[in-house]
């Protein structure tokens, strides 16, 4: 890709999908494209999403209006949902033909997808809900990972049970529920050592920490030759006794440990435990997800 010497951002909805009544035409969805010609422009940014919903067809989230009753902010979206679903009805997927089209012009396209985080998740308005980022591990991994390094660094005890599949119910009620956005700010609050959760471990389920101060198994494969406190026995413990895994760091060394499926590894630096993350959520490596991408979005 050469390098942009002018670019102009389209979001498809402002100045496109909310302005038209439906139908909207093939030529009609050109116009992010033909509207920049002749004006230096090299390179067109075009937007794919507002928080979980997509301006074109997709398996990663839902389509704009998909699963929506009633649109809930007047005319704009009512005009937005019908003509994505007309355009799809057609045979139409309207980022190929605006990606078509620049490429036929010799325009460069961006593409920008707008992942909106609110501070919960239950709400009538899904068009602005960052599902995707609430879904995706590796956002959870990373502030994890931000987190316990920050930890770590202060040497702050503390250890996070993340979910995966098996519930923690009957642990998250031994603690405080919170259903609080998950932040490494939240979580250093959470175990500054003069706080009131700072005993006991934060449950974490996807993008949201769940309970505080909370009381885990302790594990009995752990004795006194094996240098270890009562931390790192419930870490262990509580992923003998459900499928969840734990991150613990040390108050005495700062040392990051690692507990999953009844194991436990000590001493990891941040990468290490990263990677560890990534297995036990099974996240791509970088590059794979955009091995199956359609050729028209790959070429160039």
């Amino acid at each position: 890709m050469r390098k942009p010497k002018l670019v102009y951002y389209n979001d498809l909805r402002h100045y496109l999908m909310y302005r038209f009544d439906p139908p909207m035409s093939r030529y009609r969805f050109r116009q992010p494209v033909d509207e920049v010609l002749g004006t230096g422009v090299d390179t067109l940014s075009v937007g794919l999403a507002s928080g979980q919903t997509f301006w074109h067809d997709t398996r990663v989230g839902l389509r704009w209006g998909e699963r929506v009753e009633r649109h809930n902010n007047g005319v704009m979206w009512w005009r937005a949902g019908e003509n994505l679903e007309h355009a799809l009805r057609e045979g139409i997927d309207p980022l190929k033909v605006v990606i078509d089209r620049a490429h036929e012009k010799g325009l460069q396209v961006l593409c920008s997808l707008k992942l909106n985080d609110p501070s919960y998740l239950e709400s009538d308005k899904l068009y602005w809900l960052g599902k995707l980022k609430w879904d995706r591990p590796e956002v959870m991994i990373g502030e994890v990972v931000t987190a316990v390094q920050a930890l770590s660094g202060r040497v702050w005890g503390s250890i996070i049970v993340i979910q995966r599949t098996g519930g923690l119910d009957e642990y998250a009620a031994t603690g405080t529920r919170l259903e609080a956005q998950l932040s490494q700010e939240l979580l250093l609050t959470a175990f500054y050592p003069g706080s009131e959760l700072h005993d006991g471990a934060i449950l974490v389920r996807g993008r949201m920490v769940t309970a505080a101060h909370v009381m885990l198994p302790l594990s009995d494969a752990l004795g006194p030759q094996d240098h270890v406190g009562t931390r790192h026995r419930a870490g262990l413990g509580i992923t003998e006794a459900s499928d969840a895994v734990a991150v613990m760091t040390s108050e005495e060394s700062g040392g990051i440990s690692f507990a999953s499926d009844g194991r436990l590894e000590r001493h990891l630096t941040p990468d290490q435990l990263r990677r560890r993350l990534e297995t036990a959520f099974r996240v791509q490596t970088r590059g794979a997800a955009l091995q199956n991408l359609p050729a028209w979005i790959s070429r160039r």
